[in-house]
């Protein structure tokens, strides 16, 4: 769609019509072209590929995390957890768990091939794992 000059070269770059001073065609033209470029996912992902190279190699986490003890966290939860089931549900922990184990000893039993026994099991360990945590008390602070 470019227009050709009076040669058949490229025109000359048009003022800007809504800048009294017709503005800067080039710089103009730059930014129509990355915001084009912006405007897909494909381009999106190239910038920030930029960005992430041109980033200093000298930068340094803040110290509060660099301080931190990996898998401080998950041991905290840990040995909160006698503590949550003594103030939990345990009559509605306990249905569940015993619901769990009760349909998968009919899964293991009914005479299903392994592998259709073994997903009804990973499900039920699944299901468990999702919903036991709404019988458990809440963590302290919260």
């Amino acid at each position: 769609m470019s227009r050709s000059g009076p040669r058949g070269g490229p025109s000359p770059p048009r003022p800007i019509p809504d800048r009294a001073d017709g503005g800067d065609p080039a710089r103009y033209a730059a930014a129509s072209a990355a915001y084009a470029l912006l405007r897909t996912g494909w381009g999106r992902s190239e910038a920030c590929a930029d960005l992430i190279t041109q980033a200093p190699a000298s930068m340094t986490p803040p110290p509060r995390l660099a301080a931190r003890v990996p898998g401080w966290r998950l041991a905290q939860s840990l040995l909160l957890v006698p503590a949550r089931l003594r103030h939990g549900r345990l009559w509605h922990l306990g249905l569940r768990v015993l619901a769990a184990v009760l349909l998968a000893v009919v899964a293991v039993r009914a005479g299903t091939d392994g592998p259709a026994a073994a997903g009804v099991v990973a499900g039920l360990v699944i299901w468990l794992a999702l919903t036991m945590r709404g019988d458990l008390a809440p963590p302290p602070g919260r």
